[in-house]
């Protein structure tokens, strides 16, 4: 046997092991987010090297079983016994045709489609699953914060000065230039 499908092998029988345990925990505590990602994880590695490895039956079943855990980790299905019973079903498909690859060193012409159809009924939203309240985001911790505010400056006064006895006013706006600037004695 090749040394990539015997490695593939013995990482998939470990990974499926954890899947087991995974998907119980999941029937517990539906929303547990960690133990979700850990299964599409899974998943997602068992179709991406069955599909390098040209396993094609196996990247159908994990597939479709990938794009149900999207869905569920999107929070757009909950996960219920139904999705429950459905991802069983796929490791048990997996580890069929791992058995058929262990015996004879390729993958067997066996049909899955009993397998996939409800993945993709299940994924649709087919089966009553609905979807799952967003998760609460995680809390912020703020700690002591200090803070200085200061006076605003004081703004310009608008009002207008009196006019002198020539009806010129200290800082004319009609000419731009005021008594400042040199306009004393003219």
């Amino acid at each position: 046997m090749n040394e990539i499908i015997h490695d593939f092998l013995v990482e998939t029988h470990e990974n499926l092991a954890q899947l087991d345990l995974d998907l119980v925990t999941l029937e517990r505590d539906p929303g547990e987010r960690q133990t979700l990602a850990r299964v599409f994880r899974a998943l997602h590695t068992v179709k991406g090297t069955a599909g390098f490895l040209g396993l094609a039956r196996l990247q159908a079943v994990s597939h479709a079983a990938e794009s149900l855990l999207t869905r569920l980790r999107a929070g757009e299905l909950a996960f219920n016994p139904e999705i429950a019973t459905a991802l069983l079903a796929v490791v048990d498909a997996v580890r069929k045709i791992l058995a058929g690859l262990e015996a004879t060193g390729r993958e067997e012409e066996a049909d899955f489609s009993d397998v996939i159809r409800p993945l993709e009924a299940l994924t649709k939203g087919a089966g009553g699953s609905r979807a799952m309240p967003p998760a609460p985001p995680p809390p912020v911790v703020v700690g002591p914060t200090r803070v200085t505010v200061t006076a605003p400056e004081p703004r310009p006064s608008r009002a207008r000065a009196a006019p002198d006895a020539r009806g010129r006013l200290d800082g004319d706006r009609r000419t731009g230039r005021g008594a400042a600037l040199g306009r004393v004695g003219r």
